[in-house]
Order: structure tokens, then C-alpha cells, then sequence
């Protein structure tokens, strides 16, 4: 995946939601500043979630399609290609089957304006962050390369949290949001960035946002700015870690060499308060 110039309305468009809902249910993040309430973090985590599940869904719908990849392709070839696209469907099925369960947690505490019951962890920029996001993702190593779960074992329900990377009006803002249930590996997550320092924190969320997500929308100013090489690593970073074809290792997050221009940090703040306070 190469980054390309894209007009804004069409690069931040997501129709996972009727106009009307979107404007209603998403009102306390579009049209105020975004100050950490509860309820903003909230809703920054719903709409990343609500992203991966339309996207899985989407995915998933193109099994049938993919089950026809091997035609004319050798008996031994169609055999691998088989195994592959089952391993996929298996592993997008259960993934859709986890963000399920999660974004029923989610309607249930939108429904019932349960905002407290979300942990977050803000991290806020004095400007606009270059990179800007909304997805979620299972953290699978920390950033001291720790492990936190296993993907490979679909038996066990995976723990989850949303990134959301943005400008809220007066400064930038990185909110990573959770539910308690997966507070076993999204605390350990939050815990090791927290040690990095600010001066480390620009490269340790640049690498993040890179490994994890494909929805990226950079400032052409900055990605135009980078050095060659260093477009390159992230695009591979982008475009093949922790797909099929090359493996996620440990040590992802951590630190890899490349420096980039410092983001100003303003503050770091942590919300983790206990279901039903």
C-alpha cells in the first residue's frame, strides 16, 4: 500500500452509519472540543469498533468469491490455496465473532449512557498529529516487545481497544479506549507506553499506527518530508507486517533506529475507573 493523495471528504468518509444516527449518537466528538470526558472517549472507541466491524463484515461477505482464486491453477496449487483461504475465513469469522461481542458491550453501554464504564488513555499534542486514525486492534505485544495475548488461538476470545487520532479543536489528541474486559492486555499495553519518554513517544506511536492500522491519513507535508528510506520501512511496516506473508514479531513496537520530526506533548492521562462508579 502506497499513500496517495486523497480529497479529505473522501478520505475520512465511513457509511457504517446512517447520516442521521451519525449526527445524533456522535455529536459530543463533532461538533465540541474534545476535553477527555468520559462520554468523548466513549464515543471515539465506538466509532473505531463500529469501523472494524463493517470492514470484517465486508471482508467476510467475499469468502465465496475468494474460494474461486484457484481456477486454473494446479491440483497441488489449488490444494495450498485452499488451506489458505480456509485458514483466512476461519480467522475473519472469529475475528467478526470477537468484535461482535465487544460492540454488544458497546451498544449496551451507549444505550444506557454507561460512558464511565470505558478506560482511555489520552496522550495530547500542543498541534494536529501528522498521522491521523480510527480503528481498533488486538495488542499483541507491548512496547518493550512483552506478549499480551496470543491471535492464533481463536478458542480464546480476544482482548481489544480503539486508537483514535485526531485534532480536537484546540490541540491533537491519541485516545486509546477500552472496556474492562480486556483490561488484561490493554493495561499492560498502556502501562509500557507510558514509559516511554515524550522524547521516544513520537517514534513509538508512529510505529504503532503504522503496524496496526491501514486507514492512515498523513499530512503531505510531513510523510513528504520524510527521507527515503524511512517512507519506505513504513510503508513495509504498512503493508506486510502481521499479514500472511510476513510475521509479526516481538519486538515491532520497539524501538527500530528511525527518527521523526518531535510531536510537543502536552500531557498523558489516564481514565480507568471501575465498572459501575
Amino acid at each position: 500500500m502506497i499513500p496517495e493523495l486523497r480529497g479529505i471528504n473522501r478520505a475520512s468518509t465511513f457509511t457504517g452509519f446512517c447520516s442521521v444516527h451519525d449526527d445524533s449518537i456522535f455529536a459530543p466528538i463533532e461538533k465540541t472540543q474534545f476535553i477527555s470526558t468520559p462520554q468523548q472517549c466513549f464515543l471515539l472507541g465506538y466509532r473505531a469498533l463500529g469501523r472494524e466491524v463493517y470492514m470484517k463484515t465486508a471482508a467476510l461477505s467475499k469468502a465465496g468469491f475468494m474460494r474461486q482464486l484457484d481456477r486454473g491453477a494446479s491440483v497441488p496449487e489449488q490444494i495450498a490455496l485452499q488451506g489458505f483461504m480456509t485458514d483466512s475465513i476461519d480467522g475473519m469469522s472469529a475475528g467478526l465473532a470477537d468484535l461482535s461481542r465487544h460492540k454488544r458491550k458497546y451498544d449496551d453501554a451507549l444505550a444506557s449512557g454507561r460512558f464511565h464504564t470505558v478506560r482511555a488513555y489520552i496522550v495530547e499534542t500542543e498541534l494536529a498529529p501528522p498521522i491521523m486514525c480510527s480503528g481498533g486492534f488486538a495488542p499483541e505485544y507491548d512496547f518493550a516487545g512483552r506478549p499480551l495475548q496470543d491471535l492464533s488461538n481463536l478458542s480464546v476470545p480476544l482482548q481489544f481497544m480503539t486508537v483514535s487520532s485526531f485534532f480536537g479543536g484546540r490541540t491533537g489528541a491519541i485516545v486509546f479506549c477500552w472496556l474492562a474486559d480486556s483490561d488484561a492486555a490493554a493495561v499492560p499495553f498502556v502501562h509500557s507506553l507510558q514509559a516511554v519518554s515524550d522524547e521516544n513517544l513520537t517514534g513509538a506511536l508512529t510505529r504503532l499506527l503504522f503496524e496496526h492500522f491501514e486507514n492512515l491519513h498523513l499530512s503531505p507535508t510531513w510523510w513528504e518530508g520524510l527521507a527515503v528510506e524511512v517512507r519506505q520501512k513504513l510503508t513495509d511496516r504498512l503493508s506486510l507486517s502481521g499479514t500472511s506473508f510476513v510475521e509479526r514479531n516481538s519486538n515491532c513496537l520497539m524501538d527500530d533506529g528511525m527518527a521523526f520530526l518531535h510531536w510537543t506533548i502536552l500531557s498523558r492521562t489516564l481514565i480507568q475507573q471501575r465498572t459501575g462508579v
